[in-house]
């Protein structure tokens, strides 16, 4: 990928790293998605269990994906982890991965129809367009759904827009991800059931106006998993936070009580 994140990863984040040095008690990664950013993994956080030997699980020159542990900004020190990273984020961190490629190479395209280099192209529009939607693929997929204006407004030139928007209409197909939470709606109102399905409805009414259609299915009182179709894990992530926060409040507000658990 061309494009380097210059500011620091999040608590939490879910990140592709490759192995630069192991020590008996630790491991060294270069974060492949930032610029100039190192972390240590703590042989604690290669693996469950007792570990004999570091090198039976990862080696110098491997990917591997980690979990943000801790931000120090002042000493530029990042602890990771290994462990705490399921098979469903690898497996997700790796699609998202290749979709960003996948981006890439339809820029490059662009780029190549322009009589300029995929470089220039990116330094002149791409880095505007990761930091307006987070990635390229995440504005190319923006672009799908609502057109070249959503590219005018992050700054692009709209012949350029035009002919990108063009392209992709014809390479692309809208991404599509599911991110989930567990929420839990309590009523203590004699009509207390009547309530929760109203906050529902108005929170599914708020989701449209933001163009997400949250879905819901009862767990079993007083649970229900609400989930979010979205272009990307992150934007998803975001959508469910906003729409959870409405949920939320909107239930505080007819008397009862929500809170939301992501998955």
């Amino acid at each position: 990928m061309l494009y380097k994140k210059e500011n620091f990863p999040e608590e939490g984040e879910i990140v592709l790293c490759t192995v630069k040095k192991i020590l008996p008690n630790s491991v060294f990664v270069v974060l492949d998605e930032y610029k100039d950013r190192e972390g240590i993994v703590h042989i604690s956080e290669i693996a469950p269990g007792r570990i004999r030997t570091i090198r039976d699980f990862v080696a110098e020159g491997k990917k591997i994906v980690c979990k943000i542990l801790r931000v120090n900004r002042e000493r530029n020190q990042l602890d990771l982890s290994l462990r705490r990273v399921t098979v469903s984020m690898q497996i997700a961190k790796s699609t998202e991965i290749k979709l960003e490629q996948k981006a890439e190479k339809l820029l490059e395209y662009v780029a190549q129809q322009n009589k300029t280099t995929l470089e220039v192209l990116h330094k002149q529009i791409g880095e505007k367009l990761i930091k307006t939607f987070g990635s390229l693929n995440a504005a190319f997929n923006e672009s799908l759904i609502q057109g070249e204006k959503i590219l005018v407004n992050a700054g692009v030139d709209s012949n350029l827009a035009k002919k990108i928007t063009e392209l992709i209409q014809t390479r692309m197909k809208p991404a599509e991800v599911e991110v989930t939470a567990t929420v839990e709606l309590k009523s203590r109102a004699a009509n207390g059931i009547d309530v929760v399905k109203q906050v529902i409805k108005k929170t599914k009414e708020y989701g449209k106006t933001k163009k997400y259609d949250p879905l819901f299915k009862y767990l079993g009182a007083p649970r229900y998993s609400m989930t979010i179709k979205a272009v990307d894990y992150k934007s998803g992530d975001i959508a469910l936070r906003d729409i959870g926060e409405f949920l939320v409040k909107t239930m505080q507000k007819e008397g009862g009580e929500g809170s939301i658990f992501k998955k």
